[in-house]
Formats: C-alpha cells, structure tokens, sequence
C-alpha cells in the first residue's frame, strides 16, 4: 500500500496515493486498501500496550 490513510474534518477515511498530492475518499480505493484501511487505524489509534491481536487465516 503506497500512501496513507486518514480522517478527514468529517470523520471519513480518505487515502492519498504517494504519487497523488490530494486524498480521496476511501470508497474509491481499490478492495486491498479498503482491507487494510482498518488495520491501520486499529494500530494507529486504537490498540494500547500489551493488547493482543489474533489473525485467523482461512486457506
């Protein structure tokens, strides 16, 4: 994922391509972003010290 994720003034995600200056609406990111796009704001603003987190992959 080549950019990054933010909130804008409104509270939606938006993701800004490194080769784009200007952010867009995350509903027009392509499905890896928008997979992603969660995480990120988990570790970001969500997860504390010592919190665990399990993935469970589905093969």
């Amino acid at each position: 994922m080549y950019g990054k994720i933010s909130v804008n003034e409104y509270g939606e995600l938006q993701f800004q391509p490194k080769k784009l200056s200007s952010p867009f609406g995350l509903h027009m990111a392509s499905s890896l972003v928008k997979s992603l796009a969660g995480l990120v704001i988990y570790f970001r603003h969500l997860a504390r010290k010592n919190d665990v987190f399990r993935v469970k992959l589905f093969i």
